[in-house]
This record gives structure tokens, sequence and C-alpha cells, in this order.
């Protein structure tokens, strides 16, 4: 069995301009709603009692920002993927097919539109939208990450900034 966390990188700021969109950093709502999600998380992988294995992020600031957030809190390694800096779910689908084997329950932060489009496509729920800083813990009930795509997969959880009941659903 593997567990798969998809998360949306915590909201950025777009008063700066100059920069490439790459290096938006996070915004004051950002900085305020990435620990708050980490601890969330922290507190869902124990409620299932989850093991985190890894964070996968892309290397875009404001998503490297929000994934040392949650390696910080859940005491995992991270690891930036420059193919996760992606707005395609075809693209971020094959990274998650391509995680080495032995990771069994893996946070991955990356982007909109990929992100909806991803947790839509392999749960069996449907997401219109995945704010930012929100993540969707699917369970997968595969041998190998390359299965993935092949099954529909139970959303144990969708949780976000907003959402007034956490995860004792």
């Amino acid at each position: 069995m593997k567990y798969l966390i998809l998360a949306r990188h915590a909201k950025s700021s777009w008063n700066h301009p100059h920069l490439d969109d790459h290096e938006r950093p996070l915004n004051k709502r950002g900085l305020r709603d990435a620990p708050l999600m980490a601890r969330r998380l922290q507190s869902t992988l124990d409620n299932y009692s989850l093991n985190h294995s890894l964070v996968l992020t892309s290397t875009a600031a404001r998503a490297k920002h929000y994934a040392q957030i949650i390696a910080n809190e859940t005491d995992t390694p991270i690891i930036e993927q420059t193919d996760l800096y992606t707005f395609s779910a075809a693209s971020l689908l094959r990274s998650i097919r391509d995680l080495p084997q032995e990771f069994d329950v893996v946070t991955v932060v990356a982007h909109n539109p990929a992100i909806t489009a991803v947790a839509d496509a392999l749960s069996k729920q449907h997401f219109d939208n995945i704010p930012t800083s929100a993540y969707v813990l699917l369970e997968c009930k595969i041998k190998s990450w390359e299965d993935i795509i092949n099954h529909s997969h139970k959303c144990c959880l969708f949780d976000y900034p907003k959402k007034e009941t956490t995860h004792n659903e």
C-alpha cells in the first residue's frame, strides 16, 4: 500500500513584478497558512499511523518554502525536482510514477492546475480546485508507484486552511 499526499504550494506574492514566476516568494497569507497546514498534515499522518517517507517539491521558491516547512514539521527528507515545476497533469503524473519504490508515504508539493487535475484523475472524489496550502491524502492500493494511474484511489482527507473541521471526519 502507498499513500500519496498532493499539496499545492502556499499563497505566493505578486508584489515583485521584476521576479520571474519561478522566483516568487510566499506572501503574508502563505507564510501564515504554511505552518498551520504543516501541523495539520503531521496530525493527519499521526491519525492514520503513517510514517512519512519523503517530501518531493517543485524548484519554484514558493513550493520549496512550503515543502521545507512540511519537511521540518514532519521530520522528513526533502528532494527538489525540476520537472515538478509544471502546470501539466501528465507531466506531474510521470513524476509520481517515477517515485522510488522504497517510499510508501510521499508528499508532492506542486502547482495548479496540475495538482487539482491529478487529484481529480487519481481519486474517486471530484475536485474543482485545490486551494493554496491545501493537501489531499490518497490511499493507493498499489505495490508500485508505476501503477498509480491504473487505479482509482480512496481520498482519505482533503484539508485546506479555511476548512472548519480538519481531520476528524
